[in-house]
């Protein structure tokens, strides 16, 4: 069984907690949505599940197969998208899918990288840089790259930020044909588009 836990966890900046005593069991195949307003702490819990930020309070423990993962070793297990995440941007597309996933596995159902570069509906820029992309193109890419990679975890924060009409209707096809079998948790100001997968959610107003 896999499975994310969350015990007592709280962050804090300066004297102010932005959440407190967060505790919860997020287990394999569910879909949860992390709710509240901007700047409530949303973005802060989804990086603390992720690894990326330490809690002040509590802990996180992530079981691959009933075993217990070392926090550095966490990141192997989870694919992550963000509109403020950084890329490389003096590379090109190709040079970045490349360099991806020397560290992460593709899908089963993506054949190759070439495949992959199909479903992203950016083949006309694969040799363009990055810091040429537009902000929904650099949106796109970062959603292929978390959807594509062979994970148990995807985690998502905010992702039809930038993205057009278009853009939600390949967000929708991207979760309904590659998130089975995966633990989804998604950060949104309640956007229904964004969590219309979730069925359990954490309301970060409940934690103040």
């Amino acid at each position: 069984m896999n499975s994310i836990a969350l015990q007592g966890v709280a962050k804090k900046y300066g004297s102010l907690f932005l959440f407190k005593n967060v505790t919860t069991t997020i287990y394999h195949g569910e879909r949860w949505a992390i709710t509240g307003i901007n700047g409530c702490g949303k973005s802060t819990l989804l990086k603390i599940i992720a690894g990326h930020v330490m809690p002040n309070k509590g802990s996180v423990t992530v079981t691959i197969n009933d075993s217990t993962v070392d926090a550095m070793l966490q990141y192997n297990y989870m694919a992550y998208a963000a509109p403020y995440l950084e890329v490389p941007e003096d590379m090109t597309m190709k040079q970045l899918i490349k360099f991806y996933f020397k560290f992460k596995r593709l899908q089963p159902k993506v054949a190759d990288q070439e495949a992959f570069v199909a479903i992203t509906n950016l083949a006309q820029s694969l040799d363009k840089p990055i810091k040429n992309f537009s902000s929904g193109m650099k949106q796109r890419l970062k959603l292929a790259l978390a959807f594509l990679s062979d994970t148990p975890f995807l985690l998502l924060d905010e992702p039809l930020t930038n993205l057009d009409a278009q853009g939600y209707e390949w967000y929708k096809m991207l979760m309904q044909n590659y998130s089975d079998n995966r633990t989804v948790i998604i950060s949104s100001n309640s956007v229904a588009e964004e969590i219309f997968v979730c069925n359990k959610t954490i309301r970060i107003s409940d934690y103040q």
